[in-house]
């Protein structure tokens, strides 16, 4: 069964992919795979784990494998565009470190920076996030609607 929600540029099958985001642990991963299984998505086999570890991907530490550091980059870019594709929105708070802007972004693209000289920017930051999220589900809910309204008229036509 072949999921149209992972990356079919990926030079992994299906199951390395998943196998891919089920060893990374992220956040983002976690998310994703949960989007994947309410989906309807199979989790990985054993198999997949040992084809990381022949990629150099993954290396066997006893009973289990652990990503790379190239796992890693490969995991974390994958749940990103795998969270692109299933129009997930997910926000990522990146408060830097002293000298630069505190940074808020989205698996769609979205972000925002902030200055971390004004004193409420974590709040501002939130409150930015917050907005984002208001305005996609506006979006969303119009979109529904839209096509509701279709269904109508074409049934009724």
């Amino acid at each position: 069964m072949s999921s149209p929600s992972l990356s079919a540029n990926s030079p992994l099958s299906e199951g390395q992919q998943l196998a891919l985001l089920a060893m990374r642990r992220s956040e983002l991963s976690e998310l994703v795979r949960a989007e994947l299984r309410q989906r309807g998505t199979p989790g990985p086999w054993g198999r997949n784990f040992y084809e990381l570890a022949r990629l150099n991907l993954a290396e066997q530490r006893g009973r289990f494998h652990v990503l790379t550091p190239k796992g890693r980059f490969a995991a974390d870019r994958l749940a990103l565009e795998t969270a692109r594709r299933l129009g997930m929105h997910v926000v990522t708070y990146n408060f830097g470190r002293p000298g630069s802007a505190a940074r808020a972004y989205c698996t769609c693209g979205w972000s925002t920076f902030r200055s971390r000289a004004v004193g409420n920017y974590m709040g501002m930051l939130a409150r930015d996030a917050h907005h984002h999220r208001l305005h996609v589900e506006k979006r969303d809910a119009a979109f529904e609607r839209t096509v509701a309204d279709v269904g109508r008229i074409m049934a009724a036509g």
